[in-house]
């Protein structure tokens, strides 16, 4: 988050974001300041014998919430 970004509840601008996690946090007070990020960007792990997966979940514009079963058995 940028530097100008300040926590509503209690003003400190120390905002740390985990994109792993999707959310937002004021570090000075903990309170979560954004939840279900959706973050645009693709990570992969190896698996057995070299094949190569996807980490994430498919997020369609239409989408009203819920998983998906993209990728299953691909």
């Amino acid at each position: 988050m940028s530097a100008s970004r300040k926590c509503k509840n209690c003003g400190s601008s120390d905002i740390e974001v985990d994109p792993a996690r999707g959310d937002a946090v004021c570090t000075n007070c903990g309170s979560v300041l954004e939840d279900n990020i959706i973050v645009a960007e693709v990570q992969f792990e190896e698996g057995a014998n070299g094949t190569a997966n996807t980490i994430g979940q498919f997020v369609s514009s239409d989408s009203k919430g819920g998983g998906t079963s993209f990728g299953n058995g691909m």
